[in-house]
Order: structure tokens, then sequence, then C-alpha cells
């Protein structure tokens, strides 16, 4: 699953909604964020980890949106494609985001 494409460099936050498919076949509703705790595993092709700490933040907690900011230098078009994974902790509880396969993001060159 793609959902952003991007080129090296790119700053401007990146927004995803965390949906729950509470009956399958059914459409997908946002997750409920309020007081979770929301944080973003990342890799590059090679499986290099990008540091996501500080750079996730949820902006609409009842309609399950969040934004990734990336720094300038996180993005290589040569680690494309990026494959992540959000994590949301509710006490002991632990849910990733998408569930089945982690998204993709695709990084080109800025020429």
């Amino acid at each position: 699953m793609i959902l952003h494409e991007v080129a090296e460099g790119w700053t401007e936050p990146l927004t995803f909604i965390l949906e729950d498919v509470l009956v399958e076949g059914q459409a997908p509703v946002p997750t409920n964020l309020t007081g979770k705790t929301v944080t973003l595993s990342f890799a590059g092709a090679d499986g290099t980890s990008i540091s996501t700490a500080a750079k996730v933040q949820v902006i609409d907690q009842a309609g399950g949106k969040v934004e990734y900011t990336p720094g300038a230098t996180d993005l290589k078009a040569s680690q494309s494609p990026y494959r992540g994974r959000f994590k949301v902790v509710s006490g002991a509880v632990v849910v990733f985001y998408p569930a089945k396969a982690s998204f993709t993001l695709l990084v080109s060159p800025v020429v």
C-alpha cells in the first residue's frame, strides 16, 4: 500500500489516518487516539531504521489523524521505498497500523 510519494529532502508533514475495520466487508472507521501514545517505526529499503522520535504527533485524536514531519536529510531516493507502521499504546494494549502490511513511502530524486 503506497500512502505517500515525495521528493528527496521533503520536510512538510505527511498526514495519516489510522483506521479500524470493525466489521469485515464494511468501510473502516478512524481509530480514537484519545489518551493513547502513538509512535512510528520506519525503515529504508536496506532495513536501516529512520529516527522518528519527536517527529510524530496526533493532530485529531477522535479522527485518528497523525502527522510525521521528516527532517531534511531523513528521506533519500537511494533508500526508497521506505516501509512504516504506527504503534498505538493504551496501557498494556498495543496495536499496529496498518495491521496487515506496512505502508510504503516512495521517495524520488529532486531532479
